[in-house]
């Protein structure tokens, strides 16, 4: 009992003494120079309030996939503008931008729709009308996510097994307690 309280005790101490210390990083802002992009394209990326002189990795995440599209080093104010090549390959979709730091936490994110790639007979004003009916569509527009539902007996046996086992235990455990408390208080 005396050893869990000074467990408490010590826990406390440390979230009130040093919060400066849990915070790894802060909260950094991805700017984009356009919302939407369409692959195959580039796009420029500004981040402020990054981890200072840090390589921040940038990627680009949807519901099913992450691509890595790169790594940058920010300045000493923690300051990065770059370029950033939007592979062919990307299927059209909403997207998130991460700016991700060396070990891996996100710290920095922004919205992002890529459109599909432009064939070459398509002229600008047709690459525009295009991007735009992606963006208009990308975000309507709802995707089947296949998932395995199958469970096989044994399994649900296995679960059952082990949470009965589990309250016999702890019930085992809490059975002493009960008895030497009545003890003491005879």
């Amino acid at each position: 009992m005396k050893s869990s309280l000074k467990f408490a005790a010590a826990l406390a101490c440390l979230l009130i003494c040093r919060p400066s210390e849990l915070a790894a990083h802060e909260k950094g802002v991805l700017r984009l120079g356009s919302k939407v992009v369409a692959a195959g394209d580039t796009l420029m990326v500004r981040g402020e309030k990054l981890p200072r002189s840090a390589p921040i990795g940038l990627r680009l995440r949807s519901a099913l996939d992450s691509l890595i599209l790169g790594t940058v080093t920010t300045d000493s104010s923690g300051f990065l503008a770059h370029p950033v090549a939007i592979p062919a390959t990307v299927r059209p979709g909403s997207y998130t931008l991460l700016a991700v730091a060396a070990d891996g936490d996100i710290v920095a994110r922004a919205e992002i729709v890529v459109s599909a790639a432009p064939s070459a007979a398509d002229s600008p004003s047709d690459h525009r009308a295009h991007t735009a009916a992606t963006v208009a569509t990308s975000t309507t527009e709802a995707r089947a996510i296949p998932l395995a539902r199958e469970s096989k007996t044994y399994e649900w046996v296995t679960i059952l097994l082990f949470s009965a086992l589990c309250a016999v235990v702890g019930a085992r455990l809490l059975r002493p307690l009960a008895s030497s408390d009545t003890r003491r208080s005879s």
